[in-house]
């Protein structure tokens, strides 16, 4: 079984496990632990070459896609073990995940070289995870996976 150390606490608990992130590799390949109610930034990647595979190896996330404004387009959950287990998201393509169930893992792979996000690439729509209204912001994404009981 796979094994991590415990995810870090804070308003948007994730934590990057491993991968391989230098200036000239041909590929990005990347772990994260992400728990319940934990988001990464929303975001996109410009580049040409960098469409980007999510891939849930445990437990499960949703993925939430959005126009350029901001607006969701999709969301869905991805869930390890299914026929819904991953993604290829273009680029060009605003997205971001939330942790559904506690401990979940992604894969995350992409063309390299390793570039981090430029200005343009982050959502100027959604608040910073610094930001004061950033747990509002979560608690709106959480709200797309939550399913009301039937009457």
């Amino acid at each position: 079984p796979l094994r991590f150390p415990p995810v870090r606490s804070g308003l948007r608990p994730r934590l990057t496990l491993t991968g391989v992130r230098r200036e000239a590799a041909p590929a990005i390949l990347v772990r994260t632990a992400v728990e319940t109610d934990a988001s990464g930034p929303p975001h996109r990647h410009l580049g040409p070459a960098t469409d980007e595979t999510l891939v849930v190896r445990r437990g499960a996330v949703g993925l939430v896609v959005f126009d350029d404004k901001g607006g969701v387009v999709q969301h869905v959950i991805l869930r390890a073990g299914t026929g819904a287990l991953g993604v290829d998201l273009p680029h060009t393509t605003w997205h971001t995940f939330v942790g559904l169930e506690p401990g979940s893992v992604i894969f995350e792979a992409k063309a390299g070289p390793y570039m981090p996000l430029a200005r343009e690439e982050k959502a100027y729509w959604a608040p910073a995870e610094n930001d004061p209204a950033a747990g509002a912001y979560l608690e709106t994404l959480i709200r797309l996976f939550r399913t009301e009981p039937a009457d």
